[in-house]
């Protein structure tokens, strides 16, 4: 942990960026507003040299909604915006696209990455080397994210910038030469200057209460799959001083064994979103309750404003359980049973209805329509209706018949603070707060919406990084003139 002295030191001396979060979005808007010619500071709230966040649990995967980032810049573009639904920002989501391959440059050199191809399919040739081995748990030291984050830090502290560990950010205040930021350190108030900050802590999945108002009703039976230390301060700061904040009830994660909730051996894989893609999505009544020809992010997203967000099932065939239940590079077969997760298996559906616990006669009437809607082509209406595409749904009719008790795990929230294409917060008018700016997954309004729309954190949250750190020397060189510090021009 860096010392109390330090922390003095910082509070004394007026700090060009003041950085809230230590993550992926932080430490590149860090390294790359130092390459620029500021003095920051990075506050992280983990004490320990390899802290725990997402960005270094993640499987180090850079796409942008699976395409593969190193397609033509228009190209890339182009096609998200025809993908992305009405109701995210589409400017944002088209300024990733035309800085991602930039951004993926930039990390080679400055943060040491190195990418393996882990798959057949195009996007998987950007993951983070040593990829994570594909097996669940949380595998993190010394693979890619874990590497990416340490080489960043390193050349801050090797540069003599500040990164103060075991730091809670618990207030920004307007001040006359910029801001006044409120810092938590072993248990007494430090007041820090900075001209300008930026919000990077990760969003607000790791506050039950804050989870519970804006996503699932029910938070502790939601999964959190992910390192637990988003609290939403970013969220809550930028708000207090003046920000508009979009629609926070969407989150990015995945569908897990209901076990989950009590085994970490069982997360953040398998995931069973390609079995219920395939097969039924049905509550403890028998009955559909959501379209499952969506993205797995959409069903997650789905079961957790359930009133019992641990109370959905998977229903599907062996069929399925021998081919979709094994495409995946951690497979639910045979992960899910070796790591002691429940499978249900019977001969008929009837005998399947009484392992889970369900009214037969309903679950025989749920597979009979899914049946009939595939044997249809998709033009036999189903309530609620099913999203169509070829060979996304599989048949209930090979038996044996399987069932999983699922919940929804959340990895982050898509809701939070609205920015610009300069990464400036926007105020509740729509202009932009001067000197405020936000990066990653504490940014709202690029993913989310109606559908829940994911494009990709890791790519989102260098790109806000690094768009934050160069729009924010070009506010301090126009607004501080005169100061001592010296900005090189950006490209």
């Amino acid at each position: 942990m860096q010392s109390q002295d330090g922390l003095t030191a910082a509070g004394q001396n007026m700090l060009d960026i003041a950085i809230v979060g230590g993550g992926l979005a932080g430490l590149s808007c860090a390294v790359r507003a130092m390459e620029l010619g500021a003095q920051v500071c990075v506050f992280e709230q983990g004490d320990s040299e390899r802290y725990p966040c997402n960005s270094r649990y993640s499987g180090g995967m850079f796409h942008l909604d699976y395409l593969d980032i190193g397609l033509p810049e228009a190209l890339l573009a182009s096609t998200l915006l025809e993908r992305c639904p009405a109701d995210v920002d589409r400017e944002l989501v088209e300024l990733i696209a035309r800085h991602a391959r930039r951004a993926v440059g930039w990390l080679q050199k400055a943060g040491g990455a190195r990418f393996i191809r882990v798959g057949p399919q195009s996007y998987e040739k950007w993951v983070l080397a040593p990829p994570r081995p594909p097996k669940p748990g949380l595998v993190h030291p010394g693979r890619g994210p874990d590497v990416v984050l340490n080489t960043l830090a390193a050349r801050l502290r090797n540069a003599g910038q500040t990164i103060q560990r075991g730091i809670t950010v618990v207030d920004v205040a307007t001040a006359p030469d910029g801001y006044s930021v409120s810092v938590l350190h072993r248990g007494s108030i430090a007041r820090v200057r900075a001209r300008a900050v930026v919000f990077a802590d990760g969003g607000f999945q790791g506050n039950q209460a804050m989870v519970s108002r804006h996503i699932a009703p029910f938070a502790s039976r939601v999964l959190q799959r992910n390192a637990g230390t988003a609290q939403g301060s970013g969220v809550s700061i930028a708000s207090a001083l003046g920000a508009r904040l979009s629609p926070l009830g969407s989150f990015y994660g995945h569908l897990v064994a209901q076990k989950a909730l009590h085994d970490e051996g069982l997360w953040p894989y398998p995931m069973i979103d390609g079995l219920a893609k395939a097969g039924v999505l049905i509550g403890p009544d028998g009955r559909r309750f959501t379209d499952e020809g969506r993205t797995g992010v959409y069903l997650a997203n789905a079961v957790a404003k359930r009133a019992d967000p641990a109370s959905a099932i998977v229903v599907f065939d062996d069929r399925t359980w021998w081919s979709t239940g094994r495409s995946t590079r951690v497979p639910p077969n045979p992960v899910l049973t070796h790591r002691g997760g429940c499978l249900w298996s019977a001969s008929s559906i009837d005998e399947l209805a009484t392992r889970a616990g369900v009214d037969h006669t309903t679950l025989n009437a749920t597979i009979a329509a899914h049946n009939g809607f595939i044997q249809s082509h998709g033009s036999e209406p189903m309530e609620p209706p099913r999203s169509w595409r070829i060979g996304s749904a599989h048949p209930v009719a090979t038996p044996p018949f399987h069932a999983i008790p699922v919940c929804a795990g959340i990895t982050y929230t898509m809701g939070g603070i609205a920015i610009t294409t300069r990464g400036e917060v926007r105020s509740n008018g729509g202009a932009p707060l001067p000197g405020l700016y936000a990066a990653g997954a504490t940014v709202g309004g690029i993913e989310g919406g109606e559908f829940s729309f994911y494009m990709g954190g890791l790519c989102k949250a260098l790109v806000l990084g690094l768009v934050s750190a160069e729009n924010a020397i070009v506010y301090l060189r126009n607004a501080h003139p005169g100061s001592d510090h010296r900005h090189k021009e950006h490209t």
